[in-house]
């Protein structure tokens, strides 16, 4: 009995002490590039209405929007984009999309999550006249949360 009891107690200490790791770091925006983070890129009609919607690694996205004028990093309506990214998953299971807009009269400020069954990946940054800058980007899962915060040295 009380062997049984020890090995339960031991148990419950295991467990619990294995809880969710959380890690936290800082880095120059220009690692935003190499580290996988992704951007939505939104092609609009000449009415200004969004006919499709990707999501593209940082360097990917910013020659979409240089080589094309219909295509923008300016979000005007999360939910239809949401849907088109949705809709251009090729990825099999359980996949969603979460779309956030902060904006003042100077910039926009996106949150993007990437939500895979138990895995989500998110990314924030501020896009102004035509240009992009990565804010923070993280990775949720059951076991683990991770941020990298961009930011330049003198920040």
């Amino acid at each position: 009995m009380y062997v049984r009891f020890l090995v339960t107690t031991f148990a419950c200490i295991v467990i619990a002490g294995c809880g969710r790791s959380t890690n936290y770091s800082t880095a120059p925006p220009s690692t935003a590039y190499t580290d996988g983070f992704e951007v939505i890129v939104v092609e609009t009609a000449n009415d200004g209405s969004t006919v499709s919607a990707q999501s593209l690694t940082l360097k990917e996205a910013e020659a979409t929007v240089a080589d094309n004028p219909n295509f923008t990093f300016t979000i005007t309506d999360t939910d239809n984009t949401a849907k088109l990214i949705e809709a251009n998953e090729t990825r099999q299971g359980d996949f969603s999309v979460q779309v956030r807009v902060t904006q003042n009269e100077t910039y926009h400020q996106i949150h993007t999550s990437f939500h895979y069954g138990n895995r989500t990946f998110w990314y924030e940054y501020k896009t102004a006249d035509g240009t992009l800058t990565p804010l923070s980007s993280g990775m949720n899962d059951l076991n683990q949360d991770s941020t990298v915060q961009y930011q330049n040295q003198a920040d």
